[in-house]
């Protein structure tokens, strides 16, 4: 049984209008947290090549982390 529910303008624009009101909200609220991730994640992602050059050398893994990050500091 396949039965859509239709709903008008209307209420597809107040449905819509709610969602992206609580979704910038929510951002405002949390961007003392969302911004330090995202940076964090820009980081990880640059130096994942590095690291991964490290490992290759025969480098422990968590050694290569630990001079990584001592490096970019």
């Amino acid at each position: 049984m396949n039965t859509t529910l239709k709903l008008p303008f209307y209420a597809k624009f107040a449905f819509i209008a709610v969602g992206f009101f609580a979704l910038i909200c929510t951002m405002y609220v949390g961007k003392h947290i969302i911004v330090p991730l995202l940076y964090a994640t820009v980081f990880a992602i640059l130096l994942n090549p590095f690291v991964n050059f490290l490992v290759n050398k025969k480098i422990n893994r968590k050694l290569a982390i630990s001079i990584a990050v001592l490096f970019i500091q």
